[in-house]
């Protein structure tokens, strides 16, 4: 900086216009006026020798040359370790010094009476220096604060050693108001430590220090006074915070976790400061609890348990702060924490969590609007970055993208799923030993149910529901067929059917993959149903039966099973099923009796049955064929239609006769009983309708030959 001197040589304003003192023009930082005077003189003598005058005797002339002089300097002293790049040390400029939003910084000046005698100067602080006075200096965006300014200085003799005057903290007026005096020779060590207000990163300021010579203010006008120029850049730790979250909460699992990642940077601008002792706040929104002993931090110092949005006194973690975050431009600390679902309050769907940086930039807890916050949340008073921010200095999103600007911000929402499915309605159905579609479809037709029990929408995610169906037994006498079909229901909706367009070659059907037409399956909403309809069909299959030998009636199981898959995917509730099918039909019992007295009906303790009886010529005998429909009722069992129930004369008419009595009945109306016929060959009855669990019956009798041999009549 340079020195700004004033000499005014000085005798008196007479003197000094007697002898035409004149000054040139001098560097900023110094003002003089001086001029000098001289005395010359010369002794006489006058004297007599006998009382007689003598010649005039002089004496040697001797000169004085008299000088004062008015000179004074006033440089700005910033240190170097300060400088801004390509800054002057010791000019009459301050210039790039560095100063946080609301903050304080220190200007230095030094004031130096470099004259022959005391002087008094009158010290003016002025806002915004002229442009012009200071090259290259950046126009003014913000004042400084001048009620909340104070000045210090310090009074030192030539050569320095104790300041002989030292004055502390003066506020703004009072260092305006009043005058610094120095002695000869004295100078003025002088601090302004200017207080910033409403500046924001990247705006500058700056003021003045003008030193007014009580002396030249009068004796040369013009050369009165110096002025220092002093101006500031504002920096503070620009903030990014980018927050991102791995896994979803299943809510029908107390045991889930989701884990957050929180990196915040102290961003590179033009206008970034170191950020020191930083506090990170993390407090979870309701809903989720923190997982004790989680939080990881490689900077600052973590303490959990601080008070998020959960109920105050629950004993729950609800959130965390990591303190003495100290980091340099460009530098970044990561935060790794888990949480878990809190089952004493209710969690959303979607959950923001929000974190943010606090940083009191002074470090004076006394003063509180010099404190920065910056939040991923952008509703208002969750941050205050817009007061110490250049517009369009910060931003947030919320979809976990990359943010937009250096020192933006980011968050992303926790998904928590409460996916519940369930599969209901084992069924036991009946087919006939051959079943056919056509013209009536007598196969078995299963339908297993899926309920959507949960909140979230189901199956239209590949892989979310998939279902798999089994034929236990794999015989060739029952079988699954083709194709699946699924009918989903909406509650209160209109139910539609669905198909699989391919059926998968390892038999697992997916309902992503089901279409009506060309419309895709839409999912299953919260409370819908998705129907699951197979048929099972048989060929030839054995069903129950009397005939000695004969295997037993076909049974056979197949089982559905669920699958659910994708995210959170359910874990309880019933997910297999295990269908029946059970081959039914016409079952034939042939009964006999001894009619002793040949009159169609049984006597006394004579009673129809299977066992090989004993009779004689001339004896009769009652048979009696009951034919039963083993189907269940409907709409699970079929009609039979179109019996014949038949009985060879052969069996019997080398030994007896018919008596020609032959009847046929069935057990209900819901049955029809044709008639019957001897056709020569055999006795038979015809039954249009036997409905399911009806039975049929043939009884007619026989009359023993008077010359048969005794002969065990068979059934």
């Amino acid at each position: 900086m340079k020195s700004n001197n004033f000499n005014y040589s000085l005798l008196a304003v007479g003197v000094a216009a007697v002898m035409g003192i004149s000054t040139g023009a001098m560097a900023k930082t110094t003002q003089s006026l001086g001029g000098e005077a001289t005395i010359n003189n010369v002794a006489s003598a006058t004297y007599k020798v006998g009382e007689i005058d003598q010649k005039e005797v002089k004496s040697n002339q001797v000169t004085i040359t008299v000088t004062e002089t008015a000179a004074f300097s006033l440089v700005a002293t910033i240190k170097d370790a300060a400088l801004a790049t390509g800054a002057v040390n010791d000019d009459d400029k301050n210039e790039g010094l560095k100063v946080t939003p609301n903050g304080f910084v220190a200007f230095n000046h030094t004031l130096t009476n470099s004259g022959n005698f005391t002087d008094k100067y009158t010290m003016t602080l002025a806002q915004n220096g002229a442009t012009g006075d200071i090259p290259a200096t950046p126009t003014d965006d913000k004042n400084y604060d001048f009620s909340k300014t104070t000045v210090s200085y310090k009074i030192f003799n030539t050569g320095g050693g104790t300041a002989v005057t030292t004055v502390t903290d003066q506020p703004f007026s009072t260092f305006n108001a009043n005058k610094i005096e120095l002695q000869a020779g004295q100078y003025a060590e002088i601090v302004v430590n200017a207080k910033t207000k409403d500046n924001k990163g990247a705006d500058k300021q700056n003021l003045t220090l003008t030193a007014v010579s009580d002396y030249l203010a009068t004796a040369a006008p013009t050369k009165k006074s110096l002025t220092n120029f002093d101006y500031s850049n504002t920096v503070l730790p620009v903030f990014s915070i980018v927050k991102s979250v791995t896994g979803t909460i299943n809510k029908q699992d107390n045991t889930s976790k989701a884990t957050y990642k929180i990196v915040v940077t102290n961003s590179q601008t033009a206008y970034s400061a170191a950020a020191t002792n930083a506090t990170i706040i993390d407090n979870l929104p309701l809903g989720l609890k923190l997982v004790p002993g989680t939080v990881k931090s490689d900077v600052g110092t973590v303490v959990e348990n601080t008070q998020g949005a959960g109920t105050v006194g629950s004993g729950v973690l609800d959130g965390f702060v990591v303190t003495g975050v100290n980091l340099a431009v460009n530098a970044k600390v990561t935060i790794t924490f888990e949480v878990q679902q809190d089952t004493t309050e209710t969690l959303a769907k979607s959950t923001v969590n929000h974190a943010s940086v606090k940083d009191d930039l002074d470090e004076d807890a006394s003063t509180i609007d010099d404190i920065v916050t910056d939040s991923t949340d952008s509703e208002v008073g969750a941050q205050n970055t817009g007061t110490f921010y250049p517009t369009a200095g910060d931003s947030e999103v919320q979809d976990g993208s990359t943010p937009a600007t250096a020192g933006g911000d980011s968050t992303a929402p926790l998904t928590s799923n409460e996916r519940g499915l369930t599969l209901t309605g084992a069924t036991t159905k009946e087919v006939p030993n051959t079943t056919s579609t056509s013209p009536t479809n007598t196969q078995a037709k299963h339908e297993t149910i899926i309920t959507n029990t949960g909140k979230e929408t189901e199956g239209d995610t590949a892989g979310e529901v998939k279902f798999k169906i089994v034929d236990n037994a794999g015989s060739a006498a029952v079988n699954l067929t083709t194709p699946v079909t699924i009918t989903y229901k909406p509650k209160n909706g209109t139910a539609q059917d669905f198909t699989f367009p391919n059926a998968p070659a390892d038999g697992i059907y997916d309902l992503k993959n089901a279409v009506n037409g060309t419309t895709p399956f839409p999912g299953m909403a919260s409370e819908s149903t998705v129907t699951i309809k197979y048929e099972v069909s048989s060929t030839n299959a054995p069903s129950a039966s009397n005939e000695a030998n004969s295997p037993a009636a076909a049974s056979e199981t197949t089982t559905v099973t669920l699958i659910p898959g994708g995210t959170d995917a359910p874990t309880t509730g019933g997910f297999v099923i295990t269908d029946t099918t059970n081959v039914k039909g016409l079952k034939l019992l042939k009964q006999q009796a001894i009619d002793t007295n040949c009159n169609g009906t049984l006597d006394g303790s004579e009673s129809m049955g299977i066992a090989t009886l004993l009779a004689t010529p001339n004896q009769c005998v009652i048979y009696r064929i009951t034919a039963e429909n083993t189907f269940s009722a409907k709409p699970v069992g079929f009609d039979i239609t179109d019996v014949t129930i038949s009985d060879l004369l052969s069996r019997f008419s080398n030994s007896a006769d018919y008596k020609n009595d032959g009847t046929i009945s069935v057990s209900s109306t819901n049955s029809t009983a044709g008639s019957v016929t001897n056709t020569g060959t055999a006795i038979e009855a015809g039954v249009t309708k036997l409905a399911p669990t009806d039975t049929a019956t043939l009884q007619f009798s026989v009359k023993i030959k008077a010359n048969a041999t005794t002969v065990t009549p068979k059934p």
